[in-house]
């Protein structure tokens, strides 16, 4: 569980453009992807990442927002959900642009960072637990790197 949020965004980051991303039969592809790749992930890993209700709302370049919902069991990503949760445990706050900046980076894990850092990319944890995971993950990029790696084969 600690490192879901991270995982789940460096995951869809990395693997798909942003447009891609607000496709629903493009998404349901990267879904597959990281649950094949989680599949292969140490089983430390998987009970890390847990069960969660992760909430993305992401700031289109034509003004909308698109808010999509993930419900992850023992890491894998169980169901996507348009439009989020009522009570999601973790929420991610981002723009398109900030999604094609970090793809498009010759190192995107400092480019999420980079996000992270200036406010273009906010992750909150709504419960204290989940806070002091997100805390705990996200204060190392090491440990983004490991999950990185280990997610996208």
């Amino acid at each position: 569980m600690k490192g879901l949020i991270c995982a789940l965004l460096v995951v869809l980051v990395l693997s798909v453009s942003a447009s891609a991303l607000f496709e629903t039969n493009s998404l349901q592809s990267y879904v597959d992807r990281y649950n094949a790749n989680i599949d292969k992930a140490p089983t430390i890993l998987k009970s890390l990442l847990g069960n969660e209700k992760v909430e993305f709302n992401i700031l289109l370049v034509n003004d909308s927002i698109l808010t999509v919902g993930m419900q992850t069991d023992k890491g894998r990503i169980a169901s996507t959900v348009d439009g989020g949760f009522a009570n999601p445990s973790i929420e991610v706050e981002t723009s398109e642009e900030t999604i094609e900046r970090i793809i498009k980076a010759n190192d995107p894990i400092t480019a999420f960072g980079d996000a992270r850092d200036s406010g273009d990319l906010v992750i909150t944890g709504n419960t204290l637990t989940t806070r002091l995971k997100l805390a705990s993950v996200l204060s190392s990029m090491d440990v983004l790197r490991f999950l990185a790696g280990s997610l996208l084969g």
